[in-house]
């Protein structure tokens, strides 16, 4: 008789935890699609442009690659840049040369050559930048392999932008590719050494075949945290057959979910709070899209140097979080 009494209380009991779980289950997904339809619905150019205009201004594309320098060199205020590349070794690289690259896989290694649309952003990148700032650390991160998948990334070792084309070269010769794609482990790996080492701007280079995806909550999460961060942003390269039409609009999206998404902040792991939150209430404009291919047809119509194109159309879009930092810097007493 008592087994039958502890049978039905424990029964009766599992049913209102069931419940209580189905309860909590259902009110996470409202909030969940709640949160996509806020990123996804369509929003005019107009919207973009008021929001975005009142706190970011815009940079005008008329500058030449030495006036650019010249902006940037007076308005980097930190000790030292550090450039991070995060390679994609996803799988979608297999298949999205096959327009853009003559039908090759995205990573094919010829030699020793400078052959493919990674090694060439590493090379074209590395001299100009050297040639802007005056120190300069290289660091390299692989990620979308076999082993790391979507949840982690892996390091290409290297201290120089030579030793880091070198070491990419002997990696990607034994890398498996695998996937599915997910910036979220590089970004937060830029925001914690951003967070360790404040003096130093940190600039991460995502050389990439796949967009941005929307729907992905992590990935959203992991660059609203970044928008907070005042020395570091994240450029993404797109390489490949894309299509990368959309990134224009999606990058707007990320900026206006970013300046003002109380959905996402009420969704954000608690445990794991901004350290600068606390202090720092700047939205920093630092994720950026750059569409390789553009630039490349450019270069072979007109005959332009790749290398500056490339550097300028990374480069420009930094100048406003430069300023940014310069201004909150500047109230702070930190530098003239």
């Amino acid at each position: 008789m008592i087994g039958v009494v502890i049978y039905c209380v424990a029964f009766i009991g599992f049913i209102i935890l069931y419940e209580l779980h189905k309860h909590e289950l259902k009110k996470a997904a409202i909030t969940q699609n709640n949160l996509l339809n806020s990123i996804t619905e369509p929003q005019s150019a107009d919207i973009i442009g008021k929001t975005s205009d009142k706190r970011l201004p815009t940079i005008p594309n008329t500058k030449s690659f030495d006036n650019l320098k010249e902006e940037i060199r007076s308005l980097f205020h930190f000790s030292q840049l550090h450039i991070i590349f995060g390679i994609d070794y996803t799988a979608s690289n297999e298949w999205h040369g096959r327009k853009s690259f003559n039908g090759q896989m995205l990573h094919k290694i010829h030699g020793n050559k400078i052959y493919n649309p990674y090694q060439k952003v590493i090379s074209q990148l590395g001299s100009l930048v050297e040639d802007i700032f005056s120190i300069v650390k290289y660091y390299c991160f692989g990620f979308g392999d076999q082993d790391t998948k979507n949840f982690a990334v892996f390091p290409i070792i290297g201290s120089g932008e030579e030793i880091v084309k070198h070491q990419y070269l002997q990696t990607t010769k034994t890398i498996s590719l695998s996937g599915p794609t997910c910036y979220a482990p590089i970004i937060s790996k830029l925001i914690d050494s951003a967070v360790r080492n404040m003096q130093a701007f940190m600039m991460l280079i995502i050389v990439a075949d796949s967009s941005v995806d929307l729907n992905d909550i992590l990935m959203i999460s992991t660059l609203q945290t970044l928008s907070n961060i005042s020395n570091a942003c994240v450029v993404l390269i797109g390489i490949g057959d894309g299509p990368w039409h959309e990134m224009a609009k999606i990058e707007h999206r990320i900026r206006e979910l970013c300046l003002k998404s109380p959905t996402m902040a009420a969704i954000t792991n608690k445990k794991e709070q901004n350290p600068l939150s606390s202090t720092n209430s700047v939205i920093y404009d630092n994720f950026h899209f750059v569409d390789y291919n553009k630039i490349a047809n450019a270069h072979q119509r007109t005959n332009i140097a790749m290398d500056k194109e490339l550097a300028k159309a990374v480069f420009k879009k930094f100048i406003t979080q430069l300023k940014q930092t310069r201004l909150k810097f500047q109230q702070q007493g930190q530098v003239e």
